[in-house]
């Protein structure tokens, strides 16, 4: 359990993502991976000397620590240890003055992206492959939260790709003229038809659903609401 919390809090499920932590991340993954899965348990048993029941309680303590410390994404002091039990700083006094967020110092972290990926006629001649991906985002910085808001947006450039039965569509994560992410959705949708006269093996992804949108659209709202 000890091992999965730190590889949650190092983020090391974003390897497909090139910037920003997840650059830096990358990176260092070699070195963290040796510390978490070698290094670590080699400094514990150590220190106490092979036990095995001092081992496991050093590894329930570090794992109710960051547990305790670390929410998705966030580094914040949660109330309580486990169910039932609160964490309340006493030392004997009648009266002890206490607040909910009394040790919490709050350390801004980045938005958690993702890339997505989904196939069309799977196991056919037909299998088509489409990847949305991340190129770059614009992330509050120095624990700043900005009052702007920011969308995915089709990257200027080159947002569209396509190698042999695979599709890549590029993002960034900014502030566009848009209101918000859905008229956003619905522009994307629009240049990809303009982008699929040259490519007409693509024109399924504008099929429209049940629920009357495009497929495409379909998979950019659920992409979107998930990051």
């Amino acid at each position: 359990m000890l091992i999965n919390k730190l590889k949650e809090i190092f983020q090391l499920d974003q390897p497909a993502l090139d910037f920003g932590i997840y650059r830096i991340m990358s990176l260092k993954r070699d070195e963290i991976d040796k510390f978490l899965n070698n290094d670590l348990t080699i400094q514990i048993r150590d220190e106490t000397k092979a036990c095995p029941e001092i081992e496991a309680s050093i590894y329930s303590h570090l794992t109710q620590f960051f547990s305790r410390y670390y929410d998705n994404g966030d580094f914040i002091s949660q109330r309580r240890y486990k169910d039932g039990t609160y964490v309340i700083p006493y030392e004997g006094e009648e009266v002890k003055l206490h607040w909910a967020n009394a040790d919490q110092y709050y350390i801004k972290t980045s938005e958690c992206f993702k890339n997505y990926s989904f196939k069309l006629n799977e196991g056919t001649n037909d299998e088509l492959s489409v990847n949305f991906k991340i190129l770059e985002a614009e992330t509050d910085r120095d624990n700043n939260k900005s009052s702007s808001k920011r969308f995915f947006v089709l990257q200027s450039e080159k947002p569209f790709e396509v190698d042999n039965n695979t599709l890549n569509i590029y993002f960034e994560y900014k502030n566009s003229d848009k209101n918000n992410q859905k008229d956003c959705n619905s522009e994307t949708v629009k240049q990809f038809s303009e982008f699929i006269t040259e490519y007409p093996k693509l024109s399924l992804l504008l099929d429209v659903t049940k629920d009357g949108k495009t497929l495409l659209e379909k998979h950019l709202n659920r992409y979107t609401a998930r990051n």
